[in-house]
């Protein structure tokens, strides 16, 4: 009985998924359009950490007390994430971010991922360089028209 619940449940799915008007799939030019959107909010992100601009950085992080934010082990809201990273930036001149590797995951018309890693280096006001790799994910989910960051997590390595 058990099986026959379970393949009926897996048809069901498979059913409303295939020939649902709404769907879950999404056209190539849809899933190019959104992938567009993302890696422009992302190229925009990766310059104003450059520059130390933590307000352009996390511009779009969503106030919402749902969200968290990671960094190295640790849970952020909105506010502690922002407090975190004026003081770090407040210590370095400028900093390079160079994504060795990223891609977009489009999950659905109003949701998608950013996940890359690489290397970089920060300038400290004497002029010091100190490098690190860092791994990202960024989770963006369209609310009101517009895209939000809903989750972020960063582990970085010196």
């Amino acid at each position: 009985m058990k099986k026959l619940v379970a393949v009926a449940g897996m048809f069901f799915i498979f059913f409303f998924a295939v020939f649902s008007p709404m769907g879950f799939a999404m056209d190539e030019k849809e899933k190019t359009e959104i992938t567009n959107t993302i890696n422009a909010m992302m190229k925009e992100i990766i310059g104003a950490a450059e520059r130390g601009d933590v307000e352009k950085t996390f511009a779009n992080l969503s106030p919402g007390k749902d969200a968290v934010y990671y960094l190295n082990d640790r849970s952020y809201d909105s506010p502690a994430l922002l407090d975190f990273f004026k003081k770090e930036y407040a210590k370095i001149a400028s900093q390079k971010i160079d994504p060795a590797q990223s891609r977009v995951m489009v999950f659905s018309s109003d949701a998608a991922a950013w996940v890359g890693h690489g290397n970089g280096y920060t300038v400290d006001p004497s002029g010091k360089q100190t490098p690190f790799s860092f791994a990202e994910t960024w989770i963006f989910q369209k609310v009101d028209g517009n895209w939000s960051i809903t989750h972020y997590h960063e582990s970085t390595r010196e």
